[in-house]
């Protein structure tokens, strides 16, 4: 991340939205681990993702 990320203006990076019973709990230990790993790259801003989104909806070409 920080080799591919380094000239960027801005990191979007998804996080699983908190569900069932210890969803805020695996939250918070991902969002731990994602901001340890951004630390020293440029502006990150973290987004909650549904679990059903399909992204590759938006990725692919037209």
């Amino acid at each position: 991340m920080h080799q591919s990320s380094r000239y960027a203006d801005l990191i979007l990076l998804g996080l699983a939205s908190p569900e069932g019973e210890q969803g805020l709990a695996r939250l918070e230990r991902s969002f731990r681990r994602v901001q340890a790993m951004t630390l020293g790259l440029p502006t990150a801003l973290f987004i909650l993702a549904a679990a059903d989104f399909d992204s590759r909806e938006i990725l692919q070409a037209s």
